[in-house]
Formats: structure tokens, sequence, C-alpha cells
């Protein structure tokens, strides 16, 4: 099996971007993969294409080396079995609810001795044309990718416990099923989408990429700021609260590069400062910033105070 130069780079640290495609149209897919992607996403779950279908797109990314991925449409060993013979690099399993399901994703998608995956001389293993089945069986172990969605007030509750299982190598945040489930369809704001928080879950504590928001409700804003400043991070914080001098305070003593009044930290303005404070980093967007990167901005944004 290729090397699988986007589980390579997520190894070592370093940020991939990749784009999901519903299209069963491999010169589609073959015009996305000249765009300086890392990966390619064969959505399977939200579309109508089936094996058939991603074997002929990994066959249109791959020369331009992007990873070939699919989001399979559930987590059974025979529809990973049968994406995966494909030429995948990696699935993305939706609907992942606890470590022991994730164990189990796993073992579906590796082959023996530590998973129990199907073989054959298929196109995931050049028909058995370049490599020895054993050789191939070693390098699919350790290339192929595994990323599981978190998409239920159930696994967000087993986040951590399925973080921590050996093989998953990506965490997805669905949040649109995930607000769904909680009964915020598309409110992908709302307060409420991760709440009750343990200040020392990575959700509260780490810098994290994506549409989250760790919501931990206090009584006393000396205990907000102790929680926001308690992170080696400060990219962004929130407050939801009525009382002005409580939100000031909060912003002019939050240590991050960005604080909203009332809304989340995924609420952004147009060029504002990707940067924060401590370890968040200096980005910027637009060239005013250029001459500002080593300073610490402070965005705060007002909403709904009386």
């Amino acid at each position: 099996m290729k090397p699988n130069l986007t589980k390579q780079k997520l190894s070592q640290g370093r940020v991939v971007t990749g784009v999901f495609l519903r299209y069963p149209n491999p010169g589609l897919a073959e015009l996305l993969s000249y765009q300086g992607w890392d990966f390619c996403i064969f959505d399977c779950e939200h579309s109508t294409m089936g094996p058939a279908d991603v074997e002929n797109l990994c066959r249109a990314v791959e020369p331009q080396g992007v990873t070939a991925l699919a989001r399979v449409p559930d987590s059974g060993e025979a529809t990973l079995l049968k994406y995966l013979d494909t030429g995948l690099a990696g699935v993305q399993v939706p609907w992942v609810e606890s470590a022991d399901q994730a164990r189990q994703v796993v073992q579906a998608v590796i082959y023996q001795p530590e998973g129990k995956r199907g073989l054959a001389g298929v196109q995931a293993a050049d028909y058995g044309q370049r490599d020895s089945l054993p050789d191939y069986i070693k390098s699919a172990n350790l290339e192929t990718l595994v990323s599981v969605q978190i998409e239920s007030p159930e696994a967000v509750r087993s986040i951590d416990s399925i973080c921590a299982e050996p093989g998953v190598d990506v965490v997805f945040l669905g949040p649109t099923d995930l607000s769904n489930a909680m009964g915020l369809t598309n409110q992908l704001e709302h307060p409420d989408v991760v709440a009750d928080v343990d200040p020392q879950m990575k959700i509260s504590c780490r810098e994290i990429f994506g549409p989250a928001v760790a919501a931990t409700p206090l009584d006393d804003v000396n205990a907000a700021l102790a929680l926001a400043n308690d992170s080696e991070y400060g990219l962004g914080a929130g407050i939801f609260t009525r009382d002005a001098n409580a939100a000031l305070k909060f912003a002019r003593e939050t240590e991050c590069g960005s604080v909203m009044i009332n809304r989340t930290p995924l609420w952004r303005a147009e060029l504002m400062p990707y940067g924060g404070f401590k370890q968040s980093g200096i980005g910027r967007e637009g060239p005013r910033y250029v001459v500002e990167e080593m300073t610490e901005l402070k965005t705060i944004g007002f909403h709904g105070i009386e």
C-alpha cells in the first residue's frame, strides 16, 4: 500500500486540509486533486455513491498524491470491507458512540493479527501484482487511516475514551447531527451544544480546530475567568451573561485573542485575527496585521447586553 501522506502529517502534528465530494464524477475528483488538498473524502453517507463509484474516484485523485478517504454509510464490517477494497487509504465512520464501537471499527479496518478484515487480491492490494500479500497486510495496517464521527450526546460523554482507543487517528465532530440529537437543530452556536464539561477534559483545556463549544455553567465571573485562563492556549473565549459589569471584567481580564459576549467563540467578524494569546499563534487576516503580528490583539464582541 502506498504511503498515507495525510496520516504521516497528522502523526507529526501538522495541519492537513481536504474537501468533501458527493458526486460520482471522476473528472470532478481529478480536478479537485489539482487544488492542493491533502485529502478528499467521498461522501457515501449523504449521497447515492457506492463502492464501484469510489473505486474510480480513487484512481482519479491518487496521481496527484491526494489521500483518498470515504465517509461510509455505517460502521458494519461488511460495509467497511467493501469500501476499503476499492483502494481507499482510510475511512470516516459515522455515529460512533463509545470506545467499544471505535475498537470494533478499528478491528474491521485492519488485517490479522490485530484486526479481522477479510483479505483478497483487490484494487487496495494492487491486485496482488506489486507486493506479496503479507507485505501488503503489513503496510495496510500501518497506513490505513481511521476517522470516527462524534454525533450524539452519548458520544460526547465518551469522547476521551474514544480518543484514547488505539488505532483511531481522527475524531471528527458532526455538528449538524449532534445539534439535532440534542433538540437544537442546526443551532451550532447554542451554549448547550457541549454543556456541563469537566474543566479537565481536553475539549475544555486544549486547543481544538473544529465547530466545538465547551460550555460550563458558573455563578461567578471570577470563576469564569479562572477557568478561561487556566490553559496554555488563548485563541478565543465566550461568556453568557446579562450583567454588563461582569461582561466587561471578563473581556478585560481574559487572556484570549477574541472574547464573545453572549456568543460562542465560533462567531467571527470580517478580517478578525486568527491568532490569540499564549500558545495560540499570531495568525492574522489582511495586510494591516503584518506590522502587528507580535502584539497581543484582542477582539471583544457584545451581544444582547441591556
